[in-house]
């Protein structure tokens, strides 16, 4: 189910002014949250449904539709490994994991997790808390390139959330990267 929030968001950024090239048809919106225990993002993706189904179709080679297509989670997966790109403080650059997706009209929401987990510590750290007392976002760049392919003048909203601290990134053709620089220390929050 779609957030109350998430569903405002999106509709207020579809209303938005946009820049000459785009329409509200072309904005994207994302929600990014940190899921401190699991050492991962959660991340919840909506979108027109026709776009996002035009662009796997032109990426397969043969028409796709989210609905009947076999294998289409892993098209997806795919996908969101070339498109919405995480990149770690050391480098790492994990691969999303498809949990669902949700029809909501004309949009589509698409709900993935990412890693945290770095090199040095492994997939699964032995427990959260001994992590440093700074941010698990610090110095994570995030690269949000969806739909850019098909619709010229494509604009993606990703709202960041990591206890109280909370960014609102928009990536278009010419600033589809942004590196994460938390505030607010985690034992701060709240306070």
């Amino acid at each position: 189910m779609i957030p109350a929030a998430a569903a405002f968001l999106w509709l207020t950024a579809a209303l938005s002014p946009t820049p000459p090239l785009a329409h509200p048809g072309h904005t994207s919106y994302a929600e990014v949250s940190v899921d401190a225990k699991q050492r991962q993002l959660q991340v919840s993706l909506g979108m027109l449904a026709i776009d996002f189904e035009k662009t796997l179709s032109r990426r397969a080679g043969q028409r796709v539709n989210l609905d009947t297509t076999k294998g289409v989670e892993k098209m997806i997966e795919g996908y969101l490994a070339d498109r919405f790109v995480v990149t770690l403080a050391d480098g790492t650059k994990p691969k999303p994991h498809f949990a669902g997706r949700e029809d909501a009209g004309k949009n589509v929401w698409v709900y993935f997790t990412i890693s945290l987990a770095t090199k040095q510590t492994g997939e699964r750290p032995p427990r959260p808390d001994a992590e440093a007392k700074g941010s698990l976002l610090a110095g994570v760049q995030l690269c949000d390139r969806v739909l850019m392919e098909l619709n010229r003048g494509q604009r993606n909203v990703v709202e960041v959330r990591e206890g109280a601290w909370r960014r609102y990134l928009t990536c278009t053709e010419k600033a589809q990267q942004h590196v994460l620089r938390p505030t607010v220390k985690p034992k701060e929050r709240g306070a």
